[in-house]
């Protein structure tokens, strides 16, 4: 933002600024016997100051980059101005004092921060008069331009730096993580910024394809995160406060959020516990990512970079463009980029598989050693606008519009050597060993294309007691992905080879219609309805081994069309019991309806079609049956929020949050896996519709101290998740198991498996299906997030911090641990335009385990180290800044311990470690405003 000073002019103006920056710091109050009518709706505060000036017919000084991106919730009833005041700047590290003219001065609770507890340093004020229009609390008409200031050498363009992350201004616990708290980092995307949020955890921290080893590539930098060491699906990101079209078919929603530019995002609000008047999908957090609007840009500004990559060159360019009048503002921000993931692991593994048949049993040992090289190159775009004008003195229009697309090509090579012994034990007591060296050589390639637009209209409207604001949009995400894979020997011999091909389209209808009512002082109430229709259409479809020759089998084909109906009600109810306390109570009604109509599928692998022919009518693509089922719940939330000192808030909340099953978890159609190699499970998986929600009861104890230019953060939390869905395995499948499995279908099924053990050696068939686990997973851990001055070096010099620590327990079953450290060090002079500093990211140890009763059981240790960056910044001039970073200077590594043993008709037990690195990534980045 902007930090500036007037030339002296001869003026009322001028002298009442002038009087106000001379006056004493202590302060003095309001005058305390008049009591006003106030009623001021939740708003940003650079509004809701000038209505305040209105209202209490005072004249205020405050600068508009203090007040910047800073919400108030709102005042309503009799009070005497100090008392209004006070309410109408809680929670946003604001103060006031009043002047010798008995002029009300607003400001940073400390005199050198930049922003309210974030660092503005210098501040400078504007004059804002009681008479002005409320909407636009701007100085006099004698107040320089803006051209005016940067010919006189007045205007700073560059040098924001935002110290600390913010409390919002709610009952409930929510932390504010500012744009320009992310500066210091250079982040590309959005992604770039959640990794900096504690208790967020990525399965890659630094600039590689995940999952490398294995012939697995997954997508570097669209992971959805996991919160507080919790499956993805237990957590939720929300764009503007609602969810995005395609998340409930995945990648979608992953490539969106690696695309968005970190530009076009003002903040990041992390919700450890949601009131209610949000989805409470949120069972681990909520993260909802407020993107900038017309409001929130401090000018037009444009951004060109570089980066170096192992011998790879890619680019990023952006412009952000703002405009606004008496009545409108718009903004439009267009983000090209390009990113490039280069790494190498090395593994080693082992396993022991034990095959016992009546006539034989036999013992494979296999050791291997493998090196994996792979890359990944993103090409990103994106456009993001608003439009807000006024309908009149009480209504304002928004409107907004997104779409953002990425291209992504993979690949993974491997090349290594498996030892295999192979020791058989035959029933008459004779046994036999053999022994084999092979040489292997992999390769899985991807391209993948996604897009999502959206458009969306909110109307907000003042009646006094009660503000309406009502809002309708429409999402799609579009992905089309294709994957080859083959695993070849020395000599060219193909051993596995397939294609794969995915095409999905999500769309989201949404309309949500809330009303905040004030009919008493210190008392408010919050209705709202929600609705949303999302529909996904999956078609995919693999190809088995198409060597050269043979022809290829197509062993996997469905298309699905599924869409879930949500209609939600809620009521918050607040109370601020004083001006130290203050209470929320809510409950949100969530009814959701699910629909699909598909058909059965089925995969072989290692025979084809021609071994078990399935009648073609039962498995018809155009025989598809209709299914439908409705899940719901009542979700109550209670928070307390406590200021038990100056400067020092205590935060408690209890809230039960919900996992809804997927319609993949409730559709009785049925998923079929053949294989006649005796490594693989023939199987059949089929949904069971009368699942229920998972459960989890939440409580979240927070406390926060704010001092001079710092702030330290302590948060400790709990959940208690019920009615766990699980895979089970059942021993017959019958029709009459789950309401919608056709009768003729269930009997296919039946026929499969006598078919499966006639065979020489016979093969099992295992019919697996989710239900609601009577197991209960409790989830506890802490965490700290702090920042402050190093005085000892100097009053710009910062050091910033956030660490969690996450423990899963669930009834016998090993503990699943999680700890994460963020670490940043910056230093500026002012003096000579220049700031330096270091950061690094480290997953000190995360540990994974799963099972499936009877079938598998899967460990995963791994531990990274730091991820360290460092960065140099330098001003040219007034309206450029450049900036070189360096990622990953130390080329850190990972190391994964992998266990998994496979029980039943086959046992199976591995052992892999994995020791993976990539390359450092140069960046060089000019930035500018105009």
């Amino acid at each position: 933002m902007m930090n500036f000073s007037y030339p002296v002019r001869r003026s009322r103006a001028t002298a009442a600024l002038m009087a106000a920056l001379a006056m004493s710091l202590l302060p003095l109050t309001l005058s305390a016997g008049e009591i006003k009518q106030f009623n001021i709706k939740s708003q940003p505060l650079l509004v809701a100051l000038g209505e305040f000036a209105r209202q209490s017919d005072r004249q205020i000084l405050f600068s508009t980059e203090t007040v910047a991106a800073k919400e108030t919730t709102g005042i309503s009833g009799s009070l005497d101005a100090e008392a209004a005041l006070r309410m109408l700047l809680k929670g946003t590290g604001l103060t006031y004092r009043i002047t010798e003219e008995n002029t009300i001065l607003v400001e940073a609770r400390y005199p050198n921060d930049r922003k309210a507890g974030n660092g503005r340093q210098d501040v400078k004020f504007l004059l804002a008069r009681a008479e002005m229009p409320a909407e636009y609390a701007v100085a006099d008409e004698e107040t320089p331009t803006t051209e005016e200031k940067v010919a006189a050498g007045e205007l700073e363009v560059f040098g924001e730096r935002i110290l600390t992350r913010n409390r919002a201004a709610t009952v409930e616990p929510v932390l504010v993580y500012e744009s320009g708290y992310f500066e210091r980092f250079e982040p590309l995307t959005l992604n770039d910024m959640l990794k900096r949020v504690p208790g967020v955890y990525f399965d890659t921290l630094f600039n590689l394809p995940q999952n490398a080893v294995g012939g697995n590539i997954a997508d570097t930098g669209s992971t959805l995160p996991r919160f507080r060491n919790l499956d993805t699906q237990l957590s939720q990101i929300l764009i503007n406060g609602r969810r995005i079209a395609g998340i409930d078919f995945g990648s979608g929603s992953e490539a969106f959020l690696a695309t968005i530019p970190a530009e076009a995002v003002q903040e990041i609000r992390v919700i450890r516990s949601p009131s209610a008047a949000i989805d409470s999908a949120g069972v681990g957090m909520t993260l909802d990512v407020v993107l900038k609007d017309g409001s929130n840009y401090s000018d037009s500004s444009w951004r060109l970079g570089g980066a170096y990559v192992d011998g790879e060159l890619e680019g990023v360019g952006s412009v952000n463009v703002r405009g606004s009048a008496e009545r409108y503002n718009y903004s439009l921000s267009a983000t090209s980029q390009n990113r490039t993931g280069t790494g190498r692991s090395v593994s080693d593994s082992t396993s022991v598989r034990l095959l016992t048949l009546p006539t034989v049993t036999s013992t494979t040992e296999t050791s291997s050693q493998a090196l994996t090289l792979s890359s990944q190159r993103d090409a990103d775009r994106s456009v993001i606008g608003n439009f807000a004008f006024s309908a009149g003195s009480r209504g304002r229009f928004n409107l907004e519009g997104k779409y953002v697309e990425t291209g992504r090509t993979a690949a993974t090579d491997q090349s290594g050597i498996r030892d295999s012994v192979v020791t058989q034990a035959f029933s008459d007591g004779s046994t036999a060993v053999s022994a084999s060296q092979q040489a292997i050589f992999g390769r899985t390639a991807t391209r993948r294309e996604s897009s999502n637009y959206g458009l969306a209209l909110a109307y907000d409207h003042d009646f006094g007691a009660v503000q309406w604001s009502t809002l309708g949009g429409y999402d799609r995400t579009d992905l089309e992905t294709t994957t080859v894979t083959s695993t070849r020997a020395a000599s060219g011999e193909i051993y596995v080879a397939n294609i794969a091909a995915a095409d999905g389209k999500g769309e989201r209808y949404q309309f949500n219609n809330h009303l905040l009512w004030s009919p008493r002082e210190r008392h408010s109430l919050h209705l709202g309805l929600d609705w949303q229709r999302t529909m996904d259409s999956n078609p995919n479809s693999i190809i088995s081994n198409p060597a050269p020759g043979v022809p290829g089998t197509p062993g996997f084909f469905s298309n699905d069309t599924q869409t879930v109906k949500r209609s939600d009600l809620f009521a918050v109810y607040e109370w601020q019991v004083s001006d130290t306390l203050s209470a929320q109570a809510g409950a949100r009604y969530e009814r959701a309806r699910y629909a699909s109509r598909a058909a059965p599928v089925v995969a072989y692998v290692g025979f084809t079609e021609d071994d078990f022919q399935f009648d073609p009518e039962v498995l018809s693509q155009d025989r598809r049956t209709d299914f439908s089922a409705t899940v719901s719940g009542l979700n109550p939330s209670v928070h307390l929020r406590w200021s038990i000192a100056p400067d020092h808030d205590l935060r408690l909340s209890v809230a039960r949050t919900v996992r809804r099953p997927t319609i993949d978890e409730l559709d009785p159609e049925v998923l079929v896996v053949i294989s006649a190699e005796p490594s693989f499970f023939s199987e059949v998986g089929f949904g069971n519709p009368q699942l229920k929600n998972e459960e989890a009861l939440g409580v979240d104890l927070g406390y926060d101290w704010r001092f001079r230019d710092g702030i330290i953060g302590l948060n400790v939390f709990h959940r208690r998740i019920e009615n766990l869905i699980e895979l089970a395995e059942f021993g017959v499948i019958t029709s009459q198991q789950f309401t919608g499995l056709r009768p003729e279908l269930a009997a296919e099924v039946q026929r499969l498996a006598q078919f499966l053990a006639a065979m020489d050696p016979p093969q099992p068939l295992q019919l697996l299906g989710p239900i609601n686990s009577a197991k209960t997973t409790k989830v506890e851990g802490v965490e700290l997030d702090m920042s402050f001055p190093l005085a000892f070096i100097s009053d710009a010099a910062h050091l910033y911090m956030n660490a969690t620590y996450s423990q899963q327990r669930r009834a016998a079953e090993p503990s699943i641990e999680s700890s994460a450290v963020n670490l940043a060090y910056d230093h500026q002079f002012q003096s000579i335009g220049l700031t330096y500093g270091a950061s690094f990211n480290w997953v000190t140890r995360d540990k994974d385990h799963s099972e499936i009763p009877g079938i598998l059981e899967f460990n995963r240790v791994r531990e990274l180290q730091p991820n360290v960056e460092m960065f140099l910044e330098k001003k040219l001039g007034r309206s450029l800044l450049v900036r070189a970073t360096v990622e990953n200077l130390f080329d850190a590594e990972e190391e994964q311990v992998i266990d998994q043993q496979l029980t039943g008709f086959v046992n199976n037990t591995s052992h892999q470690v994995r020791l993976t690195e990539s390359d450092p990534r140069f960046l060089l980045t000019f930035r500018g405003r105009f």
